[in-house]
């Protein structure tokens, strides 16, 4: 993977070298390398360009109007898909505010950072502005399917099912006219209807939808893509809820492995397969594979009566989360299981209390019970700071 110019050749891990002779052509390339086109099919290629982009926007900052503010809002739609929100954020601010003051404006390329500033803004939790950016979008460029997806989404949000209803099936409509019914768009409009089917209480129709989208767009762009993974995540938390844990640990597997391939080790939604693996590890007993998935876990054990299971991941969790709690017999087996595993296990009385009648499993635990659980942690795992 490399990006070749007229004076030298560069590659994703690459500094920009201290004399370019020719920043158009530099830039027009390192735009094609972010840029993520109509079927997604280099999505998963696109992302060890973006620290080169990054160099190349600080550079260049001053440079040709037109061609950095593409650069910036295509690098903004990568950064979607990764999920790094308000650097996307930023990056869309600046393009709005150079395309808006063009003497003669662009509406496509408007309308686009619009609809990409509405996914920002909707990851963000900023669902009212979300919807009103997605509507700039739509009055600027007319009848888009993507638009339409993405306005039923917020919509949903907002809970207004009737109306998110209505633009998934008129976004399905456009793309299955336009496109396809097997097109990639086709089947991402059609895996998010599902989606939104199930959580209204449409479970045979959001199935269907949802494994017809995932099949038909594994099949054209491969298992191997982003998409694939988060859809196959997605059926997994679906097949959770039905207590479908055998099949549901399957695919999301397959979204936790290949997420962290694409996206790596650090990354928040790599980190929450990686935990949903154990939750259902967990659900199907398999507890010796389960803390295999967990991120600081701890035994908590009161005479070897009573044991408690807790982990903790400071980037998704907001405090320590229960994972295991039992009482009886049961509780000798799980505690040399985990002694095998090298966990840590600590006695404390702690269990005498009504922490053992805490039963929201895979919650964080009660703020009562913080800075016990705390001093354990930073004792155990050396940590630095907590909370």
């Amino acid at each position: 993977m490399r990006l070749k110019t007229r004076n030298f050749i560069l590659f994703p891990g690459d500094k920009l070298p201290d004399i370019i002779d020719d920043p158009v052509e530099l830039i027009n390339k390192i735009i094609r390398k972010v840029t993520i086109n109509a079927q997604d099919t280099n999505l998963n290629s696109t992302f060890p360009w973006i620290n080169l982009a990054e160099q190349t926007l600080e550079r260049y900052s001053g440079f040709d109007e037109k061609l950095i503010v593409g650069l910036k809002y295509n690098l903004a739609a990568v950064l979607n898909v990764k999920q790094d929100y308000n650097r996307a954020k930023e990056l869309l601010d600046d393009s709005i505010k150079t395309l808006s003051g063009q003497s003669k404006i662009n509406k496509k390329k408007l309308s686009i950072c619009y609809f990409y500033m509405a996914m920002t803004l909707r990851g963000l939790h900023d669902y009212e502005n979300a919807r009103i950016h997605i509507l700039y979008a739509m009055e600027h460029y007319k009848n888009r399917c993507g638009f339409h997806c993405e306005y039923a989404i917020i919509l949903f949000k907002l809970n207004n099912i009737k109306e998110a209803e209505d633009n998934f099936k008129k976004a399905l409509t456009i793309s299955t006219t336009t496109k396809g019914k097997t097109h990639p768009s086709t089947a991402i409009i059609m895996f998010n209807y599902g989606g939104f089917l199930a959580s209204i209480g449409e479970t045979n129709k959001a199935r269907k939808n949802m494994n017809n989208a995932y099949l038909s767009f594994r099949n054209s762009n491969g298992e191997n893509h982003l998409y694939s993974a988060r859809m196959s995540g997605h059926i997994s938390n679906f097949l959770y809820m039905e207590k479908k844990y055998a099949e549901g640990l399957e695919n999301m597997k397959i979204a936790y492995s290949k997420t962290k391939k694409i996206l790596g080790d650090d990354n928040m939604e790599t980190m929450i397969y990686k935990n949903n693996c154990a939750r259902l590890l967990i659900k199907l007993k398999k507890y010796s594979d389960a803390v295999e998935y967990l991120d600081k876990p701890i035994i908590i054990t009161d005479q070897k009566e009573k044991m408690i299971l807790l982990a903790y991941n400071e980037t998704i969790m907001t405090a320590p989360e229960m994972y295991i709690l039992k009482k009886g017999n049961s509780v000798f087996k799980i505690l040399k299981i985990m002694e095998g595993k090298n966990i840590p296990i600590v006695k404390n009385n702690i269990l005498k209390k009504d922490i053992m009648n805490y039963r929201n499993q895979f919650k964080p635990i009660s703020k009562e019970y913080w800075e016990f659980t705390a001093t354990i942690l930073v004792k155990e795992y050396k940590l630095s700071a907590f909370l």
